[in-house]
């Protein structure tokens, strides 16, 4: 085994991939925890807005934003994975009543994210280790390439293991094995944000294309971990796996959670993909800008160094004075005008020079051609160009070349992987092992979670095991594992959309405002029709939809009444109204749990009516909620 995971190591690959993927996820993770900042006093306060808790959360999402956007910079990458670590531990991993399914995604990628070299690619870091190694004589190009199982290794973990459980539950599923598993989750309103009309009403009204999103589903997740190692199905389960998770991006009220999931199979992306594309765009790729610049100012040579690091679609092109001098486009500059300033010659033929290069150079660069747009504002391009004028005219004019510094390599990093720990251990031998270990003992925990996933669980009672001794030490040993790994690990059990998570969940609540003039204000928990508003996205969908509410004849009402305590005080301070004297009404929409396929169910559902159950009112800070009588059944 050893000699295996020696031989994935050694196969070295681009790390574009790893740096797309530390990009895109990064930047949705953001988009989560912005939510989670904009909602913090619903989740963090006693009483939101009128109990504060005693810590300011504030500062901590602050400092969490500024490591999470050094994340997606790529810059302090190692030390700002510990950081955004050590965040997810604090906030997501012990997180109860607001936690739903991509908390524990996020905290094995976050583990993950401590040892991956996702500053390979596309980094500040990268950028900073070209300036730190490079002189006037020579560039120094970090390496590109990463082994092969800094891919394998989070695929195998996050999707493989996720899909290798949940697939061991829905096999027990009625709905499930009937192709409905899809169709049933969105035929409830409270569940799904897509309407019964257009191209969602093909979709949750046609019985053989649910069946077939249905039937995909379970083939898909079923096969995943065994034979995406291998190159040629790995591009249909790319493909297969965007679009299922473009599908619950459309349909459930989960965004982040779909998008997280897709940034995972951007690792999937066949590396030989980045380099066709390469070569293809060089072909037809053509330089709209050349900047002259003085080869032996160190200053001219560190500028060079960062626009080409910057200039990713590769528009821009450096020829140096003293080399292309005589270049017909700047033949009327004088030699000590060329080495004074630096020139630019557009596609056209126009020159520029000074701050009007640097123009030019963030319009070429296409990405960053509102930067060019806005430099050019007056009073910002006069105070940006008396900045040049003042740096160039301050800096330092004596030219590095061989007779005044002579010729010195920059020292270049050693490769970490030859280094000697010990005199027959290496640190390439250490991580080898390091790696080796950490994903059998990874395995082995999933897998002491997943022996008591549904369909096993079912055939060791069905064989009378788990009323033995040995099977009640596995039960109790599976679930003191899950509960350790789930926090510190992300591993969990992986049960999702399953028919026992919707059993008695045949009502809806929502709450509405009215106002002193007698006007009724819906609050944007549930539209109409009984779909998710903005206010319940993510996060607060499962706080509301599970947690606040609960199944038929078992709601609590004082966990009920909490919730809509909560969500009153939170909505109400953001509408700018006061909890000393507030009235709203609970509203309730009864809906029915199929027992099988029923045709236009989700539109029939969502134009059932609502009715009014109670109030809960705000008196001087101090909440009070009313159920009529005829409604107490629903609750305990």
């Amino acid at each position: 085994m050893k000699a295996l995971f020696s031989r994935w190591y050694d196969k070295k690959i681009d790390a574009a991939g790893l740096g797309l993927f530390r990009i895109f996820y990064f930047l949705v993770f953001f988009c989560e925890i912005a939510q989670m900042f904009y909602f913090k006093e619903l989740i963090f306060d006693k009483i939101p807005f009128v109990d504060p808790y005693e810590i300011n959360f504030k500062w901590a999402f602050y400092a969490w934003f500024v490591c999470i956007w050094c994340l997606i910079l790529g810059l302090k990458t190692r030390t700002m994975a510990i950081v955004n670590y050590a965040f997810t531990l604090v906030f997501i991993s012990t997180s109860f009543t607001y936690q739903y399914h991509i908390f524990y995604i996020y905290t094995t990628i976050h583990f993950f994210a401590l040892f991956l070299p996702l500053s390979k690619r596309y980094s500040l870091d990268r950028l900073l280790l070209k300036l730190k190694h490079s002189n006037t004589k020579y560039q120094y190009q970090p390496p590109t390439t990463t082994t092969v199982m800094s891919y394998t290794m989070l695929v195998f973990v996050v999707i493989g293991f996720a899909y290798f459980d949940s697939i061991l539950a829905k096999i027990t599923s009625k709905f499930w094995m009937q192709g409905l598993g899809v169709w049933f989750p969105a035929a409830f309103p409270h569940t799904t944000i897509i309407s019964s009309e257009g191209l969602s009403g093909l979709f949750v009204n046609n019985l053989f294309i649910t069946k077939f999103f249905g039937y995909l589903t379970l083939v898909f997740e079923a096969v995943f971990i065994f034979v995406f190692w291998f190159r040629k199905p790995r591009i249909i389960l790319l493909l297969i796996g965007v679009g299922l998770h473009i599908g619950i991006l459309i349909t459930f009220p989960i965004p982040w959670f779909a998008l997280a999931m897709t940034a995972l199979y951007v690792l999937l992306i066949p590396v030989a993909w980045y380099r066709q594309l390469a070569t293809w765009y060089h072909r037809k790729n053509r330089t709209v800008l050349t900047v002259y610049y003085d080869q032996e100012c160190p200053l001219c040579v560190r500028t060079k160094i960062t626009v080409e690091h910057f200039d990713l679609l590769q528009k821009v092109k450096f020829k140096s004075v003293q080399g292309f001098q005589t270049d017909e486009a700047i033949a009327e500059v004088s030699e000590k005008q060329l080495l004074d300033s630096m020139y630019s010659v557009t596609k056209k033929g126009k020159v520029q020079d000074g701050i009007d290069t640097y123009v030019q150079l963030l319009l070429a660069m296409r990405y960053t051609f509102l930067l060019g747009l806005l430099l050019r504002i007056p009073g910002i391009y006069h105070l940006a160009k008396a900045t040049y004028n003042y740096v160039a005219a301050n800096r330092t004019t004596e030219r590095c070349t061989e007779d005044n510094c002579g010729y010195t390599l920059p020292q270049i990093p050693e490769d970490s992987d030859q280094i000697k720990l010990l005199q027959n251990l290496t640190f390439k031998q250490l991580r080898v092992g390091f790696i080796m270990w950490g994903m059998i003992l990874m395995t082995i925990l999933q897998g002491m979670i997943t022996v008591t996933s549904d369909a096993p669980l079912i055939v060791m009672n069905k064989i009378g095991f788990m009323d033995t001794a040995a099977g009640k030490i596995l039960k109790r040993a599976s679930g003191n594992v899950n509960g350790v790994s789930k926090s510190l690990l992300g591993l969990t059990h992986h049960t999702l959309f399953m028919d026992y998570h919707f059993k008695g969940y045949d009502h809806i609540f929502n709450i509405s405002y009215v106002a002193k003039d007698g006007s009724i204000t819906r609050l944007p928990i549930m539209d109409e029709g009984g779909s998710p508003s903005y206010l319940i996205y993510g996060t607060n969908w499962a706080k509301w939809t599970f947690r606040v509410n609960g199944p038929g004849k078992q709601v609590k009402q004082g966990q009920f009444g909490r919730g809509v305590r909560d969500f009153t005080a939170f909505w109400a301070h953001k509408q700018g109204i006061k909890t000393k004297d507030a009235t709203f009404v609970v509203e309730l929409k009864t809906v029915e749990i199929p027992a099988g396929y029923v045709p236009d169910l989700l539109r029939k559902q969502r134009a059932l009516p609502w009715e009014t159950i109670g109030t809960a009112t705000w008196n001087d800070n101090q909440f009070e909620m009313q159920i009529d009588s005829n409604y107490q059944y629903l609750f305990r």
